[in-house]
């Protein structure tokens, strides 16, 4: 059977072992901070505001329509892109955010709209084309099966395109382009 002395004994000890791992932590030096990758430049270029077309294939969603997109930094790892377009008298607007993950070489990204309620998340690569390659699953217009996706983006100094594909293999759609020129 414990007695007063002993628990107290060991509430003592406890603390001061609770008290050398505090002070031990906080004498730790500081981290260096991360520093920005080659790729992380490269989604800064794409910070700034743009207009364009958003031109859709899909069977029935024919047609090009206006967009623009406001895409501002968020410190020096990470971009968020505001788009809006008004098409088949709808207004869409949809926002991401996109950076690249040094420990697996991938970007990264993630996407929402206010047309239904995914949340999309998705990884890539720069393919051999200089495209930026992104992939992620979700539904198509009017089901709830998740399908492969994906999109590839090239970037110029004052024009970007967007492809949007659906499907794998033989299956893969075309459903849509974004071409944006810089404003000035």
């Amino acid at each position: 059977m414990l007695n007063l002395k002993t628990l107290c004994v060991s509430a003592l000890l406890l603390s001061a072992a609770a008290a050398a791992t505090t002070l031990a932590l906080r004498s730790t030096a500081p981290q260096e901070a991360e520093a920005p990758t080659r790729e992380h430049g490269m989604l800064m270029e794409s910070v700034g505001e743009w207009e364009g077309t958003l031109e859709m294939m899909m069977p029935g969603m024919e047609g090009k329509f206006p967009a623009t997109d406001t895409i501002t930094a968020f410190g020096p790892f990470w971009t968020q892109s505001m788009f809006e377009s008004d098409f088949m008298g709808m207004a869409y607007s949809g926002t991401g955010v996109m950076g690249f993950d040094p420990k697996t070489k991938k970007f990264v990204g993630t996407w929402i709209q206010n047309t239904d309620s995914s949340f999309m998340v998705m990884h890539g690569t720069m393919n051999e084309a200089g495209e930026m390659e992104m992939k992620w699953e979700a539904p198509l217009p009017g089901s709830d099966e998740l399908v492969p996706h994906r999109s590839t983006t090239k970037y110029t100094k004052d024009t970007y395109v967007n492809k949007f594909y659906a499907g794998e293999g033989d299956e893969e759609m075309h459903q849509m382009t974004i071409s944006m020129k810089r404003k000035k």
